[in-house]
């Protein structure tokens, strides 16, 4: 089973009547990829904010990646940015896990087939390192402007990889 899989999904009461997967104050996190890459595996905790962001009322979400933006209400303004950011996410994350698999595939990578076994172990944030480096070039080449891979926000490498992904097919 892969780690992080939904075993005992977490739900939350909303005013509408309806349980959701996130709390009512639920944002997605704004941090890097390999802090994303994380989140998408292990979940996220309100802990995690920063102290003046937190609710008095702690949570704790499953992996993200078992998140889509229908599991997210559109009761309030901050719900509804969190369903676009969750569509980002997922883009960006699939992305990444479908080129772990193809990386997977070829045994001069030294990495397992297994990797969702352990996705954070360092052999794979190598790798997931070298997809970012790779679309961050790709990225550079079409706009011809300097960036950093190990500094981007997920929806800022989400936006690259649309760029890219676009320049690629024309």
């Amino acid at each position: 089973m892969p780690f992080g899989a939904n075993t005992d999904a977490i739900e939350f009461q909303h005013s509408d009547g309806g349980k959701y997967k996130v709390p009512d104050d639920f944002v997605f996190p704004s941090v890097d990829i390999l802090c994303g890459w994380k989140y998408w595996w292990t979940g996220f905790s309100s802990k995690a904010l920063p102290k003046k962001k937190r609710p008095l009322t702690p949570w704790q979400v499953e992996p993200l990646r078992n998140i889509n933006p229908a599991d997210i209400p559109r009761s309030n303004k901050i719900l509804k940015n969190s369903r676009k950011m969750c569509s980002g996410w997922i883009r960006v994350f699939s992305y990444i896990e479908k080129k772990l698999d193809e990386m997977a595939l070829m045994p001069v990578n030294n990495l397992k087939v297994e990797w969702k076994e352990e996705p954070y172990t360092w052999v794979v944030n190598r790798h997931v390192s070298k997809i970012l480096d790779k679309v961050v070039a790709e990225y550079k080449a079409l706009v011809l402007t300097e960036t950093n891979a190990g500094k981007n926000k997920v929806m800022t490498f989400y936006r690259m990889l649309v760029k890219v992904q676009k320049g690629s097919t024309n």
